[in-house]
């Protein structure tokens, strides 16, 4: 099947079914009093992404987590992962930022970079 072609199905397939809806951040911050995001409430709601994508516990998304912590993140998950942190976050990463993610913590980074 020529790449064009499967980019496309797989790019309807993704728009269609694998990003995952956007959790409550709400009940992240309701007891905490602040009004800014913080790099723990980040990893938390990344945790839980991690968790819906990866079938992995919230808890095993550490700053240090790399892809090869977790089981069955692979490229084609990593890219589910990366739509669904853009849904989560409402955040839109550049394309040459991606592969530059080192560990989770650079994606944290990023999104508080791009929150601000």
């Amino acid at each position: 099947m020529p790449l064009s072609i499967w980019y496309s199905r797989a790019t309807n397939a993704f728009s269609k079914r694998a990003v995952w809806p956007r959790l409550d951040a709400k009940a992240d911050h309701a007891n905490d009093g602040e009004s800014a995001i913080t790099r723990e409430h980040v990893l938390r709601r990344l945790g839980r992404v991690a968790s819906a994508t990866f079938n992995c516990p919230p808890e095993a998304i550490q700053e240090d987590t790399v892809a090869a912590d977790i089981a069955g993140w692979d490229s084609l998950s990593h890219s589910i992962f990366i739509m669904n942190v853009e849904g989560e976050f409402d955040v839109e990463f550049d394309l040459a930022l991606v592969p530059t993610f080192s560990s989770v913590g650079d994606m944290v980074t990023s999104i508080l970079e791009l929150g601000s």
